[in-house]
């Protein structure tokens, strides 16, 4: 901890010769980046009420990797490469969808995938098409080709209506050739797929690749290399979307088709080089959880500057900011804020989620590391099994 702000500060005495006061007349809360923060320890089960849901391991439901979970009352549902695993609240398995190819009802990898649980309904993205599924495995249609010049990386279930996205074209391609899209979040209409931009505009956009370069394989082969810390602008509390843009000072919620500013990050990230951006990884109704991260490139391992970041929780009714440890009572050795808590989506608000491997249950369990309801959980896992899924309900205020 203490080296991260010793490398912060350095790094502002270097990029930049005065440092702008922090604004005394903002209404909006202020995120400092630069600040040391007291540090706290809370157990999520103080947050509300956790469920441990084991996935059932079939030769179907076998999963590579697990990525991004899609959780409603009735379903839970994971991108698992270029599959998609359909469970029940309960963790039975009930369907495994995949339509890898080129045919015109299938798509060439999962570039993104978005769910509505309302109308049951897959939106499975590759690099330039968006096709629908059913959550029993049927084609539904194509809701058209991604226009030239976007890049949809991060999506989310917006309403009925639309999904939202954001545009990072800018971040893997040759933008010194290219306009920069200055307006880089859209809506995209669930039946038309119609790209509409929202008015917000971004005008000196920061990329959260830290690192390009071409190199020769042979005479005839290149290979582009591209180095990128695994950050997101954008976090989903049900309907309401956190943009966090690495190239504003403003945070904005966008909820009910308009834009809210919410917070200011304090330096701005353009004062200092590299920059120190706000990357989110929990958003719900009463707090924030982001981490302000050094985008500098480190050759020897990339996510250096993400594992140096703390881990800052801002409490949005008092508007306190701590340095937060956040540790499941029942598996009080590992720090959950230090896991992947990002790429969830659930249908209603106020619910964090976090993924148990099997593999590492096991082995706290012969250890004894396990208490209470996951114990109990654990003590029927093999190291084979699928993960189990942590949900927390928050409390109501």
């Amino acid at each position: 901890m203490k080296n991260f702000y010793l490398f912060f500060f350095t790094l502002l005495f270097i990029g930049c010769s005065t440092q702008p006061k922090a604004p005394t007349d903002s209404t909006l809360p202020i995120l400092d980046t630069s600040k040391e923060y007291p540090e706290i320890k809370v157990d999520i089960h103080e947050l509300g009420e956790v469920e441990y849901i084991p996935l059932e391991t079939t030769d179907e439901s076998v999963m590579a990797v697990g990525l991004y979970h899609h959780i409603s009352d009735e379903y839970i549902i994971i991108q698992d490469l270029s599959d998609i695993q359909i469970f029940d609240r309960k963790g039975k398995h009930i369907q495994k969808i995949s339509y890898i190819g080129q045919g015109p009802k299938e798509y060439h990898y999962i570039f993104n995938f978005k769910v509505d649980f309302k109308k049951k309904e897959l939106y499975v993205m590759d690099p330039q098409k968006i096709q629908v599924y059913s959550f029993t495995g049927e084609w539904i249609r194509t809701i058209g080709n991604i226009p030239q010049g976007i890049t949809p990386e991060f999506t989310f279930d917006y309403n009925e209506q639309y999904l939202i996205t954001h545009n990072v074209f800018h971040d893997y391609f040759n933008i010194e050739k290219q306009e920069v899209d200055l307006h880089p979040y859209y809506l995209i209409d669930k039946q038309t797929g119609e790209f509409i931009p929202l008015p917000l505009t971004v005008k000196n956009r920061i990329s959260r690749v830290v690192h390009k370069e071409i190199k020769d394989i042979s005479e005839n082969i290149a290979q582009r290399v591209v180095e990128k810390i695994l950050i997101e602008p954008m976090l989903a509390n049900a309907s309401d979307i956190l943009i966090a843009d690495f190239g504003l000072d403003t945070l904005y919620s966008y909820k009910n088709d308009r834009l809210t500013p919410i917070a200011i990050q304090y330096p701005s990230a353009h004062s200092t080089n590299p920059p120190v951006v706000i990357a989110p990884k929990v958003y719900t109704d009463q707090f924030l959880i982001y981490q302000p991260v050094v985008m500098r490139y480190d050759p020897k391992y990339t996510l250096q500057p993400l594992n140096d970041a703390p881990n800052l929780m801002w409490d949005r009714e008092s508007n306190n900011i701590h340095s937060i440890q956040l540790y499941d009572s029942n598996r009080p050795e590992r720090n959950l804020t230090r896991q992947n808590m990002k790429g969830m989506q659930f249908d209603k608000p106020n619910r964090i989620c976090v993924k148990y491997p099997a593999e590492q249950l096991c082995e706290e369990y012969k250890t004894g590391k396990l208490k209470g309801k996951l114990k109990e959980v654990a003590s029927k896992l093999t190291e084979e099994d699928c993960h189990v899924v942590a949900i927390c309900k928050l409390k109501d205020k």
